[in-house]
């Protein structure tokens, strides 16, 4: 069946924007995110601040109105990316458009192509920026590889930390009014006593013995719960085991 080009809904574009960089204020280089101080902090002359905007209120929107509409929203990821997918675990990877080849980050496999980018995606508006710095990480790393024996050698061979990647993992926050009725098979113990046979200094005798047993019954109640904050990762081509690593997270 053909669509009319005139009444069709148009496919969202993603919304392209320039990356935003930081100048320092005191000797004009460019500066980088410091993650073990959580601030900019400038490679030339050591001048930290904090991020500019970092603090803005996050806006909630209503799941429903939004999944009847959502052309108000930004689509992409606010800047050029391709997309990589591995062809080993599956993994999906945006990358910066200027980078030609690439590992997958998650199981280190070359085998990766290039696709394009979810068009309908909508663009994220936080990032929680990383709480330890590269160097940490690697030392970390290198900790880790002297903990036991069954390491594979080329997993060794990482040990430097060259190859170790950061990754940010998209995630929802869901804030919800519950209210359900249950049903339920409800039990409660008790005791009976019974008489049993048994063999003591091979001897075949009878004996008491209280013996705990449940007795079932319907039940049934009414639950209303209000949840902030809930995280649901928003991600199907990541293993679920890495996903999960994050819980508990503090949201707040």
């Amino acid at each position: 069946m053909s669509t009319d080009p005139a009444t069709s809904t148009p496919t969202p574009e993603p919304t392209l924007a320039a990356s935003q960089t930081y100048p320092c204020p005191k000797c004009a280089g460019k500066m980088n995110f410091d993650a073990a101080k959580g601030m900019l902090g400038c490679p030339f002359c050591g001048h930290v601040m904090p991020v500019p905007g970092a603090v803005e209120t996050v806006k909630e929107h209503d799941l429903l109105a939004t999944l009847q509409d959502d052309s108000n929203k930004a689509h992409g990821y606010g800047t050029e990316v391709k997309a990589i997918n591995c062809k080993s675990c599956g993994a999906t990877v945006n990358v910066p458009p200027n980078v030609t080849s690439t590992q997958c980050p998650f199981c280190g496999s070359n085998q990766v192509i290039e696709q394009q980018p979810d068009p309908n995606l909508i663009q994220p508006e936080s990032v929680v920026p990383f709480a330890i710095d590269e160097a940490t990480a690697h030392r970390r790393f290198r900790d880790w590889l002297g903990q036991g024996w069954f390491h594979p050698n080329d997993l060794k061979a990482l040990g430097g930390g060259q190859k170790l990647r950061g990754v940010y993992l998209p995630f929802w926050t869901f804030d919800a009014h519950a209210e359900s009725d249950w049903r339920a098979e409800s039990g409660d113990y008790y005791y009976e006593t019974e008489w049993v046979t048994v063999v003591r200094d091979g001897k075949t005798v009878r004996e008491q013995r209280q013996v705990r047993k449940v007795r079932w019954y319907p039940t049934s109640g009414h639950h209303t719960g209000d949840y902030d904050d809930v995280l649901v990762y928003a991600t199907k081509s990541i293993d679920v085991r890495i996903l999960q690593k994050i819980y508990p997270a503090d949201t707040k």
